[in-house]
């Protein structure tokens, strides 16, 4: 979660928020998959989770896409978009219940 050289009198600073480091030394921190978001410090790929509007599985490698249109999601995670209510629609990627409207 941590990178930087130390060794060299420097620090080591936290893994910026959307990657992740997994090992020790000073190699980069890792990017998450595509779309998906973590927190500052991550140590693992499990730690990529999908933000609200997209899906998929991120924390074991898989890309994260947007929630067709007629579908929200409103929360982080690896959850399926769920459907507006009948006859009701939205744009692609998003985030809410009110974002679905007649």
């Amino acid at each position: 979660g941590f990178t930087g050289d130390a060794g060299s009198g420097g620090s080591c600073v936290p893994c910026a928020a959307g990657t992740y480091k997994d090992v020790n030394g000073s190699a980069a921190c890792t990017a998450c998959p595509s779309n998906a978001v973590s927190a500052e410090g991550s140590t693992s790929l499990s730690a990529c989770t999908c933000p609200a509007g997209f899906t998929g599985d991120a924390g074991s490698g898989g890309s994260c896409v947007p929630c067709a249109a007629g579908t929200y999601k409103d929360v982080n995670g690896s959850a399926a978009c769920t459907a507006c209510p009948s006859n009701a629609v939205s744009a692609e990627g998003s985030t809410s219940l009110s974002a679905c409207t007649c």
